[in-house]
């Protein structure tokens, strides 16, 4: 896979071959905790847009404490 597309926020998009030969995207939110496979760049797109707006983290700030 390779990545094609970063968001400000970290959600990436990578296209290849899946293991069958079939070409395809991949959406992964920051983490990598979370992935997402489908066939079409524009449901890709989609996806990416939610991982951006519910599931970005946050870097901490310098001096920040959790």
């Amino acid at each position: 896979m390779e990545v094609i597309q970063t968001f400000p926020k970290g959600t990436t998009i990578e296209f290849g071959e899946d293991s069958h030969g079939h070409w395809i995207h991949r959406v992964c939110s920051i983490t990598g905790a979370m992935c997402r496979y489908v066939e079409s760049n524009h449901i890709a797109q989609a996806y990416a847009a939610q991982y951006e707006e519910n599931y970005a983290i946050k870097p901490p700030q310098k001096g920040e404490t959790h």
